[in-house]
């Protein structure tokens, strides 16, 4: 439950209306809140409140933290993910030497196979939720998760410990985690949240990128075999016919267009204009649907 107010008077009163609420249709419902995991963080956008507001649920009072962690994500109070950073850095750290414990009894993981779990498994954690927490990272989180790539560096290229993070980074052939997050950040938000993000002063929308087709797109029913497209060996004639196909997506529309040649004579030209939804997928191949 998310509650926004401009005053403690104002936040009391708003929250427990909907605490009330809530309250009512449980107990309508016969179900019951546990009050051990329920907890209330204050996120304050200026000063901070000289009192917290008091909260109960049911008669109970709801106990305030300055650090929550909910679907993943460690929150604080402040915005600043630096309790987040830390937490990943304690996950990765102990999965790390859980792999390594592992590998003991063996000659241990190799460099390049240290490289790939770091890419598969613990660059997609650290970058989990991208787009929430990824927008404005402070020093202070960077140097936390540059730590956290770091050590992973240094095991995947058996490097000295004294290296520099810069130099080590280079030597394996990993991007700053940083660049990382705001790729996945930048991504995230036009792919998933289709919002703006803006990069370099230039401002992009979702609908100036080809969004990723569904891949329920079309209903098994519906595959058809005219929408698909079988490709099998065979001898060519000596007039035999070639296929160019062409896809352009601008400002002033989506068009797609193939023409014909019987050896080096055109003999068919086709173009059509689709809607401004249509990926360059799409362009390459309706052409062949069409013929």
């Amino acid at each position: 439950m998310v509650i926004a107010a401009n005053s403690r008077r104002q936040l009391k009163f708003v929250g427990c209306r909907a605490l009330k609420i809530l309250n009512n249709w449980t107990t309508s419902h016969s179900l019951s809140i546990s009050m051990e995991k329920t907890k209330v963080l204050l996120m304050f956008k200026t000063a901070k409140l000289k009192r917290s507001p008091y909260f109960s649920l049911g008669g109970n009072r709801i106990s305030s933290v300055k650090v929550l962690k909910i679907l993943g994500l460690t929150i604080d109070s402040n915005l600043t993910w630096v309790h987040h950073a830390r937490t990943l850095s304690r996950l990765l750290h102990d999965l790390a030497f859980k792999l390594l414990s592992i590998s003991r009894t063996g000659w241990g993981v190799s460099g390049q196979n240290m490289k790939t779990w770091y890419l598969t498994v613990a660059e997609r954690i650290i970058v989990y939720a991208a787009p929430v927490w990824a927008y404005k990272l402070n020093s202070h989180t960077i140097r936390i998760l540059r730590s956290i790539q770091r050590s992973f560096a240094i095991r995947s290229t058996r490097a000295n410990r004294h290296v520099s993070a810069d130099a080590v980074l280079q030597l394996a052939g990993l991007v700053p985690i940083e660049l990382v997050l705001y790729k996945e950040y930048i991504l995230g938000s036009l792919f998933r949240l289709k919002s703006q993000v803006t990069v370099n002063n230039m401002v992009y929308s979702p609908s100036m990128v080809d969004l990723p087709e569904s891949r329920w797109f079309i209903a098994p029913y519906e595959f058809t075999v005219l929408k698909r497209i079988i490709l099998e060996n065979q001898d060519l004639p000596v007039n035999y016919l070639s296929y160019f196909t062409n896809g352009s997506k601008s400002e002033d529309g989506v068009g797609s267009a193939f023409c014909v040649f019987r050896a080096d004579l055109c003999i068919h030209t086709w173009k059509f204009k689709l809607k401004n939804h249509n990926t360059f997928s799409r362009l390459r191949l309706l052409p062949f649907y069409r013929h």
